[in-house]
């Protein structure tokens, strides 16, 4: 319980705060070493409660890393690609780093709608706006995953 609201500290602080890259990259690896808060399932299985929090831990995991790509900015800013180069997020080596947390993804339902702002991210800032087969595959990735039905059950819960 305290870890959500731990959580849910962070993700309040971060609606009106940027991250900066590196802590961006430190929070996704993070994330990513702890399942997205699935691996507390093995440590408290046998607490019947324990189950909706974990849920709910995955949740918030998920919603801070999405905060972190500013989504709100970039939609401010969309068809402007001399703005969406102003994106902090918009150089070669986060880029790549990013690619490279991303790709190892697509195991976990909460992997899926992070995917999905991955592949949305690249497509826009990318000069021309141009369906490339990459962002085919990840967008395709995160579709079979059902990001949409984890998206539901992320507002249902």
């Amino acid at each position: 319980r305290e870890q959500c609201e731990l959580l849910e500290i962070i993700l309040l602080f971060y609606k009106d705060h940027q991250f900066s890259t590196d802590r961006l990259l430190q929070t996704a690896r993070h994330f990513q070493s702890t399942g997205f808060g699935e691996l507390q399932r093995s440590r408290t299985a046998h607490l019947p409660l324990a189950l909706p929090l974990i849920r709910h831990l995955s949740y918030l995991c998920v919603l801070i890393f999405i905060e972190g790509f500013v989504l709100e900015w970039i939609s401010h800013h969309f068809g402007n690609h001399e703005e969406l180069s102003q994106h902090f997020l918009n150089d070669e080596a986060t880029h790549k780093e990013l690619d490279a947390l991303v790709s190892e993804w697509g195991d976990l339902p909460q992997h899926t709608p992070l995917l999905l702002v991955w592949t949305i991210f690249k497509f826009v800032m990318s000069s021309n706006m141009e369906i490339t087969e990459e962002t085919r595959l990840l967008g395709n990735k995160a579709l079979h995953g059902n990001v949409f039905g984890f998206l539901l059950s992320m507002l249902q819960s």
